[in-house]
């Protein structure tokens, strides 16, 4: 059965292949043969926007997934600060690597009408209505079995070839998919490929007055439901302003399509790169001033009797110790 007749990525599923065992599945499929049309390769996400660069979707104008612009008086800051420190940060693509693979068995009763899924999903009742909907089944007659899953939000996804398996329904047999390792490095979602700009203004005194920072996020062909593709890119807009005092803060976030896995998020989305550029550009400005970095960052984190506070992200901040946390962590490091 042919699933799509344009494929974005490498490792997108375009054939269902069905058979009693693994290796026959196998066997089969390396008989299958495809009629490709090679068409132009958008992968390198600072080129997605170039002029001429051919969007990777028919319908749509161009590669840009989403943009947000968040300003205050940084221009007038930046030129009358002390010091001005800037960086540019590369995060690259990655995907969970998890012990257990993505695996779905899916059993129909025709008398009956009903369905089970035997699924490693973390989310068994999102799972139930996405099937439901999906097939047009009713959803008392969906069953979701669910066992003890390991996963970090990998698996609160629906991935296409797990609805494939729903082929159960018109073969009469129960249809198993397991994407062994190599499949899951192009079928699993992936996440992280951002590429930052960002700079720092302090004082000479070590006060934080502005945050600017210009994220280039790498979403892949599609966003992977339920989550989206872009709020890793928004998250770290959101993160890098981080607890500080100052008042003036900028963000930019755009997200593009590329020819490769789907990307959306997991694990504290955008956390690992805001907190790293954030806190690498305020160690730079401890260092340029000649003071000592935990000083720094005690002099303009939020104090603990602040809360709630509003982050210069614009995020609300409430039931937060950083100033506590860094007192105990001095004492127990020494």
């Amino acid at each position: 059965m042919c699933g799509t007749e344009r494929a974005c990525w490498t490792g997108e599923p375009v054939v269902l292949v069905v058979a009693r065992t693994r290796a026959e599945a196998e066997d089969t499929a390396a008989c299958v043969a495809i009629q490709r049309l090679e068409l132009p390769v958008v992968a390198d996400k600072k080129g997605a926007l170039a002029p001429g660069t051919p969007p990777i979707h028919r319908q749509l104008t161009d590669n840009l997934a989403f943009r947000k612009i968040d300003t205050g008086d940084i221009e007038a800051v930046f030129a009358r600060a002390d010091r001005v420190i800037e960086g540019t940060f590369e995060f690259a693509r990655h995907t969970a690597v998890r012990l257990e693979p993505r695996c779905v068995l899916a059993d129909y009763e025709e008398a009956t009408g009903k369905l089970t899924i035997t699924t490693s999903s973390q989310c068994p009742h999102r799972i139930q209505r996405v099937f439901a909907a999906t097939l047009g089944v009713p959803d008392h007659k969906v069953q979701i079995i669910a066992p003890d899953v390991g996963s970090f939000g990998l698996k609160i996804h629906t991935y296409g070839d797990e609805l494939a398996t729903c082929a159960a329904m018109r073969l009469g047999r129960p249809v198993k998919l397991v994407a062994d390792r190599l499949e899951a490095f192009v079928s699993d979602i992936h996440t992280r490929e951002n590429f930052v700009r960002a700079r720092i203004a302090v004082s000479k005194a070590g006060d934080i007055e502005a945050f600017d920072v210009d994220v280039l996020s790498g979403a892949g062909a599609y966003a992977q439901y339920p989550r989206t593709s872009v709020l890793e890119g928004t998250q770290i807009l959101n993160i890098t302003g981080g607890p500080y005092k100052h008042k003036h803060y900028r963000g930019r976030a755009s997200i593009v399509y590329l020819n490769e896995p789907p990307s959306s998020q997991y694990r504290a989305a955008g956390h690992p790169i805001g907190n790293a550029l954030r806190e690498h550009l305020v160690d730079r400005a401890a260092a340029a001033l000649g003071i000592d970095a935990v000083e720094i960052v005690a002099r303009n984190v939020i104090p603990d009797e602040g809360y709630p506070a509003i982050a210069p992200s614009g995020v609300t901040l409430k039931g937060l110790s950083h100033a506590r946390c860094l007192d105990v962590l001095v004492e127990r490091v020494g």
